[in-house]
């Protein structure tokens, strides 16, 4: 009796991670569907693509925990989809509606590769642990993630606002300027 309750309790957490894990495995799969060299590369393997997209992150953030290449694993994982998508935007066989987003990313990411010796430096002095390449690898993750759009986020919130100030300050400063030449 025991037993069967044993691998009743087995078969009900197997459907109950089934009906969890299923759903983030097809929204995982839906998300990177586009990058079709990763769909061929699985579909020859016989792998599920979330299976291969959750190993090749998983390995990579180990490596990076473990301090093996992580600024290279961290700038190579911000730039391989990204960079698919731009190709296939400048080819015209992408989704010409990712274009706005790309180039929001692409700023983000040059913005956070030129502060990148800054933030290093400010982490490792607030924090007593070096976490930054971590921290960094899910922020890059995180800025171009098809659901979190991170980028738009960061440019929306952020980057908009202080452009706007700038501009109209320019604008400001080259009317006052012009006024006072015509004058």
């Amino acid at each position: 009796v025991s037993t069967q309750s044993t691998w009743g309790y087995l078969n009900h957490f197997s459907f109950v991670m089934e009906s969890v894990i299923d759903p983030i495995y097809d929204k995982l799969e839906k998300d990177f569907a586009s990058f079709k060299p990763l769909i061929f590369f699985c579909y020859l393997n016989k792998i599920r693509p979330a299976h291969f997209i959750l190993a090749i992150l998983g390995v990579s953030f180990a490596f990076v925990i473990v301090g093996l290449a992580p600024n290279f694993l961290t700038l190579l994982i911000g730039f391989v989809y990204p960079a698919y998508l731009s190709i296939q935007i400048i080819e015209g066989t992408g989704d010409q509606a990712n274009s706005e987003f790309l180039l929001t990313y692409w700023l983000i990411y040059g913005l956070l590769a030129i502060l990148d010796g800054f933030f290093a430096k400010l982490f490792h002095f607030l924090l007593p642990i070096n976490v930054y390449y971590q921290f960094k690898f899910l922020f890059v993750l995180w800025l171009f993630y098809p659901h979190s759009r991170g980028a738009d986020v960061i440019y929306n919130r952020v980057l908009k606002d202080l452009i706007a100030r700038i501009s109209d300050e320019d604008v400001v400063s080259g009317e006052t300027k012009g006024k006072a030449k015509s004058e």
